[in-house]
């Protein structure tokens, strides 16, 4: 299988997609630009992972609602991990290293995924860059009281 490729992943089972995703972001060595809904279901590799790299994440504003996303959301900003919200995502945008990105259509409703590409070439990879960019413009700095 070529790396240059890009490649889709379409599943009714949430964790194959879940399982691609996170190849992806574990395998980042400097940076992680991420748009995920829900920090709570991140996996604790990816966590860990968004630590040990310049990582900026964005999530959705209702995470700040729930008490484990809070816990979860401090411990990140505690170790420079940049974070933002939005009202609501939709849709799951990242980009390990600057060269391998994926986008994943997602379920609100159900908090299930959909459909989702890998993309490896780097005018896709640029292009989920840019829309991570214009989103962070317009996100929000999480202020968490106390």
């Amino acid at each position: 299988k070529s790396e240059s490729k890009s490649s889709i992943i379409w599943s009714f089972d949430a964790s194959d997609v879940q399982d691609a995703m996170r190849d992806i972001l574990k395998k980042a060595n400097e940076s992680i630009i991420i748009m995920y809904p829900w920090i709570r279901n991140l996996d604790v590799s990816i966590l860990k992972k968004f630590m040990d790299t310049k990582s900026r994440i964005i999530i959705q504003e209702a995470s700040l609602d729930d008490e484990a996303s809070v816990e979860l959301i401090k411990l990140l900003l505690n170790n420079n991990v940049d974070i933002r919200t939005m009202p609501h995502i939709h849709t799951v945008a990242a980009v390990a290293d600057n060269n391998k990105g994926l986008i994943i259509s997602t379920d609100p409703i159900y908090d299930s995924f959909e459909v989702g590409v890998i993309y490896n070439d780097r005018k896709s990879v640029k292009e989920i860059e840019k829309l991570f960019e214009k989103a962070w413009s317009l996100s929000e700095r999480i202020s968490l009281g106390g």
